[in-house]
């Protein structure tokens, strides 16, 4: 919690506070190119993004990332220059580098969209435009990630071997299909066979690995692993890129966590319907049990539809902006490559990288594709009389 604020009233206001400024400052946008009209159905339908809304309640990490990202693609939206506008992005982007090491993929197309805007253009030569223009963005990445990793180095007091999760899963999953056990023995208790990872194992998490198993398995998200464990696990993961099993599990992982989450198994990683009681912590019951009711019916009846399909946002979104490409203005343009840019490239290393196929990891993605989309809308409607009032250029 955030000092002077009670409980988890400090990061609920620092994520109204992200989404809010971040959504308002790109209304505003929408008011000096589209219009009045426009930029009033731009404000009612962005905060409606049905993954958002679906994940904005739990104070994931994940909604944290997004919401940075979100404002400091909005603070960069337009060429004028300020010191106080790079004092205000450089700080959200390095925020965003603190919560995911990942999310430095995805700011690199809203870094490229930056540096095209007027303050920047006059720094590199035009001669080699496109060149020195990603000179440039590597030049903004590299004290991004060195701010992060000082900031976690200073913050965090033990460093747990996090990145291990996924590997140890992948080796799970070959051995539940090979029916031999690839996790090194310096991992696992005594004993561990291939049957028993079988019955610990979920194809969408890999929570059960390290809580279903009667040997036991070594969990780095508890305590660091030490160097001898760190060697057999990379080595033995290794091996196994060469299995076919692994290529078909990172597969159905990959499926998981871009689709639709209506699976037995998919339900509880897209969001959490129920409270959890944890022995450290004090009983919690709904403050309004009557509407929650009423919002569990509405969510559950909505998981038959691509609603909260991470894949689907991706795939319509792409479909949108090829089919307007051409009659799109060149500004326009550079809002897709970034936003687009950024859903995209954040997302695909997830096919590697996953854990487990909880929707919370693609919000950027899912957010960045609803914004297009709606850029798509406003841009088909222009032409009609029911946008076509225009404020002027500030």
């Amino acid at each position: 919690s955030l000092k002077g604020l009670p409980g988890t009233s400090g990061i609920i206001l620092t994520i109204c506070a992200l989404y809010g400024f971040g959504f308002a400052i790109l209304t505003s946008t929408v008011m000096r190119r589209f219009g009045g009209v426009a930029s009033l159905l731009f404000a009612i339908l962005v905060p409606l993004c049905p993954v958002l809304v679906l994940l904005i309640s739990h104070l994931w990490t994940d909604v944290l990332l997004a919401g940075f990202l979100l404002l400091a693609f909005a603070a960069m939206r337009d060429a004028a220059f300020s010191i106080w506008r790079l004092i205000l992005i450089m700080p959200l982007c390095v925020a965003a580098a603190c919560i995911r090491h990942n999310s430095l993929i995805a700011l690199i197309p809203l870094l490229w969209f930056w540096t095209g805007l007027t303050f920047w253009t006059s720094i590199w030569s035009r001669k080699r435009p496109i060149l020195n223009r990603g000179i440039l963005v590597i030049a903004l990445l590299l004290p991004l990630w060195l701010s992060a990793h000082v900031l976690r180095s200073v913050l965090v007091k033990q460093r747990l071997d996090t990145w291990a999760v996924t590997l140890m899963f992948d080796l799970q999953a070959v051995s539940v299909s090979t029916s031999v056990n690839r996790i090194p023995k310096n991992l696992t208790g005594e004993g561990m066979q291939a049957q028993e990872l079988a019955e610990a194992f979920n194809p969408y998490s890999a929570t059960k690995l390290f809580s279903a198993t009667r040997s036991g398995v070594a969990n780095p998200t508890v305590g660091p692993l030490d160097p001898n464990q760190r060697q057999a696990l990379v080595s033995a993961w290794l091996t196994a890129l060469s299995e076919p099993a692994y290529w078909q599990h990172r597969m159905r992982l990959f499926r998981g966590l871009l689709g639709t989450h209506r699976g037995s198994d998919l339900v509880g990683l897209a969001d959490s319907p129920q409270i959890v009681a944890y022995k450290d912590n004090p009983p919690m019951v709904f403050a309004n049990p009557t509407a929650h009711q009423l919002y569990r019916l509405i969510v559950d009846g909505l998981r038959g539809t691509p609603i909260f399909s991470a894949g689907w946002y991706l795939i319509l979104a792409g479909g949108l902006i090829a089919l307007r490409w051409r009659r799109t203005q060149d500004w326009l343009r550079d809002y897709y490559l970034a936003l687009y840019g950024s859903a995209l490239i954040y997302t695909l290393p997830y096919f590697f990288i996953a854990p487990s196929a909880e929707l919370r990891y693609v919000l950027w993605s899912v957010l960045a594709s609803w914004l297009c989309m709606i850029f798509v809308l406003l841009d088909w409607l222009r032409p009609s009389k029911i946008i076509a009032t225009h404020m002027p250029e500030f």
